[in-house]
């Protein structure tokens, strides 16, 4: 997901990319992206509750942009003085998108989409999940 944010950040450098992907593989496996137009990024990656859990680039740097007060993180569960992978990194996308936010919606049941990949996506999918 990393890769195709850093293509949609060329094409449109003044849009608010938010992306949350979670493969159900025995375990729930979470990857989460904020990149904003003024550079401020954060993406978090892994098996939440278990490591390694990666995160890079700067959550705390996302806040501050979006002007995220204490209390809508308190609200929201997102406590970044934790550990990175018991942190709900979703809860902070769900935050970025503020009223655009789908899956805060009682009223969607289920959401379809197809995405197409590069074949170097499919072969890092292919070597992450059928090892």
């Amino acid at each position: 997901m990393r890769s195709m944010a850093g293509e949609l950040r060329e094409r449109f450098p003044d849009a608010r990319i938010v992306g949350r992907v979670t493969y159900h593989g025995g375990m729930e496996h979470t990857e989460d992206i904020v990149w904003l137009p003024d550079g401020a990024m954060f993406h978090a990656s892994g098996w939440p509750g278990e490591e390694p859990f990666v995160v890079s680039g700067d959550p705390h740097a996302v806040i501050a942009a979006l002007g995220l007060p204490d209390w809508m993180l308190d609200s929201a569960g997102v406590d970044l003085n934790e550990d990175a992978n018991e942190v709900h990194w979703a809860s902070l996308a769900g935050l970025a998108l503020g009223h655009s936010d789908p899956w805060g919606w009682e009223q969607m049941q289920t959401t379809a989409f197809r995405v197409r990949h590069s074949q170097e996506a499919v072969r890092d999918m292919e070597a992450l999940y059928f090892i």
